[in-house]
Formats: structure tokens, C-alpha cells, sequence
């Protein structure tokens, strides 16, 4: 059995090869997603302000290509130091892997990789720009997600000119609960643990979800977030 444990790192490296107006720095998979926006921040660089207060890890969301209002991680993305049970790790520039609406993935990779590590090219802006993008986009999002609670970020993909949470809501599951895991009843679409959440509370929740939203709407709902097994 391998075992694999991914860098928190420290602060981000700058790296050579930007053009001038632009900054370009590797930074660890395991570095906290809100710790690089708030890095960027500091240093007025532009690019993923609007992802503040979205969960998890810099690889992680490398990995899923997490967005937010309009911004995504493959547009600031210049390459990634990707782990593969068979390969190891390896560099894949920006010839080497392809990223759409919350997908990524690696030329000649099937099944599962992590991202140890990923190189990110920024435009440098005033700091103030920055901040008050990062500022505008949290507010909004306490003001209608769950981002105190302990959830995975958005449990679905949106469906191509639908909206995830509304056909959630629709269907009834906004405020739906089994034993620790709830669907949120601030936004259904963030599947929240109140306490003590099991994974077979979790499964059976989203289960009941996709198949009343293929019944009642004729839409199959895509999870977001990726389930390791």
C-alpha cells in the first residue's frame, strides 16, 4: 500500500518565465485555497479573488477546476506537478491538460491523480482592486451559502442553463436531513454535517436527490466534488 501526504507548504515561490505585468509562482497542493487568495491579495495580484471562501485546498481545486463568479483555476493556471499511483510525479504544462466547467484532466491519465503541486501565472493589480473583489465576493456568499459549516463547497454541477440548487430546492430537499448530514436551508445545493455525519447518511441523501431531480425535471445531476473510495 502506498501512502501519499501532500505539502501544506509555506508561503508561494515566485518562479522565472513571466512576461512583464504578470507573476508566476509554484505553490504546494496542500496549501489552504483561502490561504493563497488571501497571499494574493496581500501582493495585488489578480486572478482568483472572487474564489474567496471557497473550501479546501489548492490541489484539490486545481483538481476539480473550482470557480467562482467567473474565475476559474485553469485561467491563471500555467502548469502542475500531478502524482499518479503509476507514475509518480510528474510536470504537465499547459499542453497537457485540459480544464472545462469543474473538470480537469491529464493527457495519458485515466483514473486518479493528485495535484502535489501546481504553477500559477497572475497579472499584478492594485491591491486595493484586489481586496475589495475578494471582500465583495465573500459578503455575497455569506449572504446565501452555508461557508461557516462544515461542507465540501457545492455538492452538484450546475446542469448546462440550470441552476443545481434550484431543482434541489424545487424537488424538496432544502433543509432535508438523515441523522448528521443535511442538505443545507440556506442553499440546497451544499450537503452540510451537523455533527457526527456518516458517509452512508451522505450517499443515501444524495441518491434520494439525483433521482428525484431525474424524475420531477429529467436533469442527472453530476456531483462536483470527487468521492476517493
Amino acid at each position: 500500500m502506498k501512502r501519499v501526504s501532500l505539502r501544506r507548504g509555506g508561503d508561494p515561490e515566485i518562479a522565472p518565465g513571466a512576461p512583464q505585468g504578470r507573476v508566476r509562482f509554484a505553490v504546494w497542493g496542500g496549501l489552504g485555497l483561502g490561504r493563497l487568495v488571501a497571499w494574493c491579495n496581500r501582493h495585488g495580484l489578480a486572478g482568483i479573488s472572487g474564489m474567496a471562501g471557497i473550501p479546501g485546498t489548492v490541489g484539490g481545486a486545481v483538481a476539480g477546476n473550482a470557480g467562482s463568479y467567473g474565475r476559474d483555476m485553469a485561467g491563471v493556471l500555467a502548469g502542475v506537478w500531478a502524482w499518479t499511483p503509476k507514475g509518480g510525479v510528474e510536470f504537465f504544462g499547459p499542453d497537457r491538460f485540459a480544464a472545462g466547467y469543474r473538470r480537469f484532466s491529464l493527457a495519458g491519465v485515466t483514473g486518479f491523480f493528485m495535484i502535489a503541486r501546481a504553477l500559477f501565472e497572475f497579472s499584478v493589480a492594485a491591491e486595493t482592486d484586489v481586496r475589495q473583489e475578494a471582500r465583495a465576493a465573500l459578503e455575497k456568499k455569506k449572504a446565501t451559502q452555508p461557508i461557516a459549516a462544515a461542507t465540501a463547497g457545492c455538492l452538484f454541477k450546475n446542469p448546462p442553463g440550470e441552476s443545481a440548487g434550484r431543482l434541489l430546492d424545487l424537488a424538496g430537499f432544502r433543509g432535508r436531513r438523515l441523522g448528521g448530514m443535511e442538505f443545507s436551508a440556506m442553499h440546497a445545493n451544499f450537503l452540510v454535517n451537523r455533527g457526527g455525519g456518516a458517509s452512508d447518511e451522505a450517499f443515501a441523501l444524495i441518491d434520494a436527490a439525483r433521482e428525484a431531480v431525474r424524475s420531477r425535471f429529467g436533469h442527472e445531476l453530476e456531483l462536483e466534488v470527487r468521492v476517493v473510495s
